[in-house]
């Protein structure tokens, strides 16, 4: 993610009007502004999660295989889910399966297709990040007001 240090200020927005007039100056600071904070915000958290040996992408899988416990995911839907490439997928897979994470299974109607599952070992592992990454959360965030995190949730 891009994550803009200097960051124009509205005044530079308003001059850059003639070349974007059908958006409000204070519309492309914001939208910049936003995106710059959630680059950084997720390079924090990645950091910390790192410390655990996870990453923002293999945690996302795992949650959806959490989520999906029952019936387990193809890596196509789980590439769906999760908003990456196929070819990211099968790399974050890859590492996860190598780690005794998840494990893929034959998939029970498509034999050009595998199930992936969590592994026992994977729900022990969420189980221990995800509290310490609430915390770590709860602290980066702590911050923003109830209020401000209320309008937050709406954009």
């Amino acid at each position: 993610m891009l994550g803009i240090r200097d960051i124009p200020s509205i005044a530079e927005f308003r001059r850059l009007k003639k070349l974007i007039p059908e958006i409000p100056p204070e519309h492309a600071s914001l939208a910049i502004r936003l995106g710059s904070s959630t680059s950084r915000l997720f390079e924090r958290l990645d950091a910390y999660l790192a410390r655990d040996g996870l990453s923002f992408g293999r945690v996302a899988v795992m949650l959806q295989l959490m989520r999906y416990r029952s019936t387990g995911l193809t890596p196509s839907d789980l590439a769906d889910k999760i908003g990456v490439t196929r070819a990211t997928i099968t790399g974050l897979l890859d590492r996860l399966a190598r780690e005794g994470l998840v494990e893929r299974a034959e998939h029970p109607s498509d034999r050009r297709s595998h199930v992936v599952h969590l592994t026992k070992t994977g729900f022990a592992k969420l189980a221990w990040v995800l509290p310490r990454h609430a915390r770590r959360v709860r602290k980066v965030l702590s911050a923003i007001t109830a209020e401000e995190r209320k309008v937050l949730m709406r954009v």
